[in-house]
């Protein structure tokens, strides 16, 4: 995924969400492309080499007032295993693990994936999975599906 980026503080603050796999850690200076962000009180396009931004990715975030940023929770309900029959279905739920009700900076966004070397159904799964928007944290895989 790239990086998803916002303003907060009335555009004085801009922040960065980095996948896991990024090489950006703490210590790292991150430096900003000539002539594309500057300080809110320069106007769009004069901010030269004296106005230049980089920042300093810190190791303990304040993430309010002193505490440590708190981790998201995942839970995940599902049943160990599932009717041969016909008709069955498999509910697959996430809905219950938690991000603002801890703190977080946003609701949590989720990516489904079917295990394609583990599953007769993968290329129906998979298509399902492809096609559901990030908040959903609930999915009813039925008959055709599986």
């Amino acid at each position: 995924d790239p990086p998803r980026c916002r303003w907060l503080a009335g555009g004085q603050v801009m922040l960065a969400s980095l996948n896991v796999l990024t090489a950006v850690r703490p210590g790292t200076v991150v430096s900003v492309r000539d002539g594309v962000l500057g300080p809110a009180a320069v106007p769009a396009g004069t901010c030269s080499d004296a106005c230049a931004l980089d920042v300093s990715v810190v190791v303990d975030f304040d993430c309010d007032g002193g505490a440590a940023c708190p981790v998201p929770l995942a839970v995940l309900r599902a049943p160990s295993s599932i009717s041969d029959c016909a008709d069955a279905t498999l509910v697959l739920d996430a809905t219950v693990s938690s991000a603002a009700e801890r703190g977080g900076i946003g609701p949590l966004s989720f990516e489904w994936a079917v295990n394609t070397s583990a599953s007769d159904s993968a290329v129906a799964i998979g298509a399902k999975l492809e096609s559901l928007d990030p908040s959903a944290g609930r999915i009813v895989l039925g008959p055709s599906e599986l």
